[in-house]
């Protein structure tokens, strides 16, 4: 596996966490129209799949949008381009640095 591949696996592990005003899921609502996100593609098909479970981002079965680890690293991506700050609480924006001001 070359480099940015294992980072990339990395960061899907264990991206970052973030304190939001709002749940997963009206924060995946936000981001429906927006060009600037990047959308997961479709889980593979698996008939052991938990079908209790369902991810807005993903818009598929098996895991609960709060769990999500794509949502999650799309999230400090966008964030690091100064996307979504305004919906970030006040102590994740001391706990991460980032400022005061929403960029969007």
């Amino acid at each position: 596996m070359n480099e940015r591949r294992s980072a990339n696996k990395s960061a899907l592990l264990s991206p970052p966490k973030y304190t939001f005003n709002i749940s997963p899921s009206e924060l995946v609502a936000h981001l429906k129209g927006r060009d600037y996100i990047t959308w997961p593609k479709k889980l593979p098909d698996n008939p052991a799949r938990d079908m209790t479970k369902y991810c807005e981002f993903h818009k598929d079965h098996s895991h609960h949008t709060i769990n999500c680890r794509a949502l999650r690293a799309e999230v400090a991506k966008l964030l690091k381009k100064g996307h979504l700050r305004e919906f970030i609480t006040h102590k994740g924006r001391e706990t991460y640095g980032l400022g005061n001001e929403p960029k969007e």
